[in-house]
């Protein structure tokens, strides 16, 4: 198959590289955009994760897009020298609209990537990468984590810290949405009567007459 020859070149001399020019990314992309086609993952580039909590024909969907995106990862990283995949680990970025548990996970695949195809991404490494990802309002938390004493810093550690200060985040999230709830509902008025007074539009609480 000319994917095949195409991929070969890709993966040994026609790798690409953090001095490509334009012309040659251009070459490249357009030669691993065929590969994609060809070996028919192209698709997962444009569309979303089907999801996986309806029918049967739903769950094989989002089973197929998982398998041909972790295919789709490894065409691509195999034909990148590995200097320009460890710079892309090195300087991700999570936003700030990312939920950590997710960014830890993205951090997590693509350092697994780096060491499938041979390099050694020691604990340290990600420990400090990781932490250099986070969103500017994580970066207190950040600090916090690094200033730890008498604790020796693992990945584990930090994954750890991150995922409480996750958990505290969400439970102080839920307890605003409570209060606008509970703010709304009361600015929509009593529609009852008045245990007290009788009259309606009023809780007893708020009866005129206990003034």
């Amino acid at each position: 198959m000319l994917s095949e020859i195409i991929y070969r070149e890709l993966t040994s001399t026609k790798k690409l590289n953090g001095s490509a020019s334009a012309s040659t990314f251009s070459i490249w992309k357009s030669k691993i955009g065929f590969v994609f086609f060809d070996s028919r993952v192209s698709y997962v580039l444009t569309d979303p994760k089907p999801a996986d909590d309806a029918p049967k024909l739903n769950r094989e969907l989002c089973d197929k897009w998982v398998s041909d995106d972790y295919t789709c990862r490894h065409i691509m990283l195999f034909a990148m020298e590995d200097d320009l995949y460890l710079v892309k680990y090195s300087q991700y970025k999570m936003s700030e609209e990312t939920h950590i548990t997710k960014h830890i996970l993205e951090m997590e695949v693509m350092a697994r990537e780096l060491e499938m195809a041979g390099m050694v991404v020691s604990d340290d490494m990600r420990s400090v990468c990781l932490m250099n990802s986070l969103a500017e309002s994580w970066e207190p938390v950040s600090d916090r984590i690094m200033n730890m004493k008498d604790v020796e810093l693992t990945v584990d550690i930090v994954i750890s810290q991150l995922r409480i200060e996750g958990e505290y985040r969400e439970s102080i999230s839920r307890g605003h949405d409570e209060r606008d709830a509970s703010m709304k509902k009361h600015k929509k008025g009593f529609k009852g009567c008045c245990y007290a007074c009788g009259k309606h539009g009023h809780c007893q609480s708020d009866c005129p007459d206990n003034r």
